[in-house]
């Protein structure tokens, strides 16, 4: 199956179905041949990190595709929790308070997206741990740095 391809607003040719989200990224006056298959989570992780800074709607759908997929991969995990050590590092290991990091604990095991895994205590969207742990470096609740990635957590 091919994709169906139309001109967007950019003049770039993208897909029209909504679990592909693929974009051709060069100027062309004839469309180009593309299989159209549900994309492997890494391949439209790539494609997002291709779209243009200046087309956030088929950033938001791709990214939209992505979070319907299924649990990040144990890649989607490491990388994740490199960038956050790297953004935690980078601003000098702040640490949240004790009393915010029970408010984000509990919003993430209340989930509003729904996205928590009681049975690993882990976030199906970034893939990680929301354990409390003595070491601020493994608990992503503790670093100061970082978000949910739903935007759930209190400020």
């Amino acid at each position: 199956m091919f994709c169906l391809l139309k001109l967007n607003a950019n003049g770039l040719w993208q897909c029209t179905r909504k679990e592909c989200g693929w974009v051709c990224k060069i100027r062309s006056d004839k469309p180009p041949t593309r299989n159209c298959d549900v994309l492997p989570r890494e391949q439209l992780q790539h494609i997002i990190l291709d779209i243009p800074q200046d087309q956030p709607e088929i950033r938001d759908h791709v990214q939209k595709i992505l979070a319907e997929t299924t649990e990040p991969t144990l890649s989607d995990k490491a990388k994740h929790y490199a960038e956050a050590v790297i953004r935690w590092w980078a601003a000098g290991c702040p640490v949240r308070s004790k009393e915010l990091q029970d408010r984000c604990r509990l919003t993430c095991q209340a989930c509003p997206s729904d996205q928590f895994d009681p049975e690993t205590e882990t976030c199906k969207v970034c893939g990680c741990s929301v354990r409390k742990s003595r070491f601020a470096i493994r608990d992503k609740v503790a670093m100061a740095t970082e978000v949910c990635y739903k935007d759930h957590w209190p400020m």
